[in-house]
């Protein structure tokens, strides 16, 4: 309420029309809940709730996710949010070994496409 009176106030918009966008986008971002869509766990709610607010944000922008995850949060929420995204995407290594793995197949990938290239 607090939200959609300042919105009331200093928009274009009236507070019947503020908390109507709102609920809608609880329902649009809640299809396990509102719609027929089946999430059983935990994992399955939040790959459903990242898809959909990706397509948002295609539709508005084109952005890629990841790319403006948190950019207005201060720097280390912004760090805890793009890390519980990066685990989601399967990128959680049980050590640093792991970590420095993976950092050096990803520097192949890169030294086999210039190679690639000449």
């Amino acid at each position: 309420m607090f939200v959609a009176t300042i919105l009331g106030e200093n928009s274009q918009l009236d507070m019947a029309a503020v908390l109507k966008g709102a609920a809608e986008k609880l329902v649009r971002r809640h299809p396990h809940i509102y719609g027929d869509t089946q999430a059983d766990t935990v994992e399955e709610v939040l790959d459903n709730w990242d898809r959909i607010k990706e397509g948002e944000r295609k539709s508005e922008t084109g952005a890629k996710s990841i790319a403006n995850t948190g950019r207005a949060l201060p720097s280390l929420m912004r760090a805890e949010k793009l890390g519980a995204k990066a685990r989601r995407a399967g990128m959680d290594w049980a050590n640093i070994r792991e970590v420095l793995a993976k950092a050096r197949e990803e520097m192949d990938e890169i030294e086999h496409a210039l190679d690639s290239r000449r």
